[in-house]
C-alpha cells in the first residue's frame, strides 16, 4: 500500500506537469515498501490470518497488523503443530487478551510445546488506503514525502547540492533513508522480544 500520494509529493516539489509522474509513482511504491519493512508491521488494514511460532511457556505475541479493529471478532488458536484444522478457538479474556492499539496478544494458557504455534484471525493495519494512512499517521506520511522528494531531487541533480526544506544538502555518496523518516519509524515500528 502506498503511504502517500503523487499529488502530495508534486505539491511539495513543486511541479505541475505530468512528465515525471511515472518516476514519482515508482519512488512512492519503493519508499512505501521500504518503510513497511523497516516498520516490521503491516501498513494496510485488512482481514488476515497469521501463524506465529512461540517457544515453551512464551505468553506474548506481537501481531504484525495493528492497530487491531474490533478484537471481539478475532480468533486465536494454539497448537503443537501448524495444523489448526481440528483445534477449537481459545476464549477471549479467559485464554487470551489483546491490546488493540499495540497488537500485543497475551496468552493466558499453558504453552508446554517447543515450538508451539498460535493462529490469529483478525483485522488490523495502519490504514485502508493512502488517504486513511495519511490521516492516521501524518508524521510518517510527511517523512515519507520528504524522503521521496530527496530521492527525486537526487535523481535530477546527482552531482551537486540540492535545496531541501529551505536548506542545502550536499551528497557525496548514495542517499540513504533520511533521519526524520528513521525517527518516526523507530517510534512506530513493531516491537518484539
Amino acid at each position: 500500500m502506498d503511504l502517500t500520494t503523487r499529488a502530495r509529493v508534486k505539491a511539495m516539489i513543486p511541479i505541475t506537469h505530468a512528465n515525471d509522474d511515472a518516476i514519482i509513482d515508482q519512488l512512492i511504491a519503493d519508499t512505501s515498501a521500504r518503510v513497511q519493512r523497516m516498520l516490521r508491521r503491516h501498513t494496510e488494514k485488512v482481514a488476515r490470518t497469521e501463524v506465529y511460532q512461540i517457544h515453551r511457556h512464551e505468553k506474548l505475541v506481537w501481531l504484525r497488523g495493528f492497530p487491531v479493529t474490533a478484537s471481539g471478532t478475532s480468533s486465536v488458536k494454539y497448537s503443537s503443530t501448524q495444523d489448526f484444522t481440528n483445534i477449537t478457538a481459545l476464549t477471549e479474556y479467559d485464554d487470551w487478551n489483546l491490546n488493540d492499539e499495540t497488537g500485543l496478544l497475551r496468552l493466558r494458557i499453558n504453552t508446554p510445546n517447543d515450538p508451539g504455534f498460535v493462529e490469529v484471525v483478525y483485522t488490523g493495519g495502519m490504514g485502508t488506503d493512502a488517504a486513511d494512512f495519511i490521516s492516521n499517521y501524518p508524521e510518517i506520511a510527511l517523512a515519507v514525502d520528504h524522503d521521496i522528494i530527496a530521492r527525486w531531487k537526487r535523481r535530477s541533480n546527482p552531482e551537486n547540492d540540492i535545496t531541501f526544506a529551505g536548506g542545502g544538502m550536499t551528497f557525496t555518496k548514495q542517499i540513504g533513508t533520511l533521519d526524520d523518516l528513521k525517527e518516526v519509524i523507530e517510534f512506530h515500528k513493531r516491537r518484539s522480544f
